[in-house]
């Protein structure tokens, strides 16, 4: 993980995060890590992604 990934998933027992960090900077990988701790380990049963742009939300189809 980068720095700010990290830094992100030492808070994923937050209800609430905000991730600002520079295009390309990993936030979309940080946000996967993000929901996939808390579908499987804080038993949430659904993540909903909302992303501003197709091409982003096609990364989270898989």
């Amino acid at each position: 993980m980068r720095a700010m990934q990290e830094r992100a998933y030492a808070k994923r027992g937050e209800q609430c995060l905000l991730i600002k960090s520079p295009p390309a900077s990993g936030k979309s990988r940080a946000l996967m890590f993000l929901a996939l701790d808390k579908l499987h380990n804080q038993g949430l049963q659904q993540a909903i992604v909302v992303v501003p742009e197709r091409f982003i939300g096609g990364s989270f189809a898989d």
